[in-house]
């Protein structure tokens, strides 16, 4: 049989399922992290003047999410780019991707 997934289709999808998990586990504890954000103005209120504290918080907020959101963002758009990248690469060679096994068109 000449319909052989390569490693790299392997990779996408890993990469793909990766950041959908990744990203459904941060929607699940945005909650928490609300709550944590809300804990940490109660405890610097006293000390902080208002400004500085929204610019503490929004610093630290938006750095912890730019981290994580590239790590998502980039494993889904390589994910998606390699598995499309070895669809095209089995088109090109006459071949049907494995999953279309057995319907002609």
């Amino acid at each position: 049989m000449d319909l052989f997934i390569s490693e790299l289709f392997w990779i996408g999808c890993l990469l793909l399922f990766f950041g959908v998990g990744f990203f459904i586990a941060l929607l699940q504890s945005q909650r928490s992290v609300w709550e944590e954000l809300i804990k940490i103005d109660n405890e610097k209120v006293k000390s902080k003047p208002m400004k500085l504290l929204f610019w503490d918080i929004l610093i630290t907020f938006c750095l912890d999410y730019i981290k994580i959101l590239c790590v998502i963002v980039l494993s889904i758009g390589i994910g998606l780019l390699i598995i499309i990248s070895e669809i095209f690469n089995f088109q090109m060679r006459g071949l049907t991707p494995p999953s279309l096994d057995g319907i002609s068109f």
